[in-house]
């Protein structure tokens, strides 16, 4: 994959996973995710840069190297945020305040492929 791509991508994640707030939902983003920003988002930043700045700076080697070391970090060190079943506004505030019998609201519609 060409660098600027590698590049591109990463930026895009880094601000995904970094953000206290979504573009399409704002700050109705669920307490998993403002936990996982908290504890998180920072070890980011602090290997990216404030919006992958840094990001540039890697070799495509050294940027999948660390990429998997935060991963395996992250993973070991889940703690109190966990992984299974949790409600659905744990992880989307905006999801779980939809009307799902609002069929004529175009803004509070979801059309499910299949």
């Amino acid at each position: 994959m060409p660098k600027a791509k590698y590049v591109e991508i990463t930026k895009m994640m880094l601000v995904d996973i970094s953000s206290m707030e979504k573009s399409l939902v704002g700050k109705q983003i669920g307490s998993y995710n403002r936990k996982f920003v908290e504890k998180w988002g920072k070890h980011f930043v602090k290997s990216f840069g404030e919006d992958g700045k840094k990001v540039g700076e890697y070799t495509n080697k050294q940027l999948t190297s660390l990429l998997q070391a935060i991963h395996t970090k992250i993973h070991e060190n889940m703690g109190s945020l966990g992984q299974g079943y949790e409600k659905v506004s744990t992880f989307s505030e905006w999801l779980d305040a939809m009307d799902i019998n609002d069929f004529h609201n175009p803004y509070e519609y979801i059309e499910v492929p299949g």
